[in-house]
């Protein structure tokens, strides 16, 4: 027994009213069967939204590359 880290990193359907097979809706339900089955679950977070990679030049938007 010991602490343990799981981190998923998706693209796909997410905060859809009646979606069931949302990535919210899955993640929520899988930290509740964790909980359940009686372990402690000190964060779990759910973040949406874009992703850019500022190391990688060819990822900039197209204003922010060096004319």
């Amino acid at each position: 027994m010991g602490n343990w880290s799981i981190t998923i990193q998706g693209v796909g359907y997410h905060h859809n009213k009646t979606e069931p097979k949302d990535a919210n809706r899955l993640a929520r339900k899988f930290i509740q069967e964790l909980l359940a089955a009686g372990h402690r679950v000190q964060r779990a977070d759910f973040t949406h939204g874009a992703k850019e990679d500022l190391v990688d030049l060819t990822q900039a938007h197209e204003d922010d590359r060096a004319k």
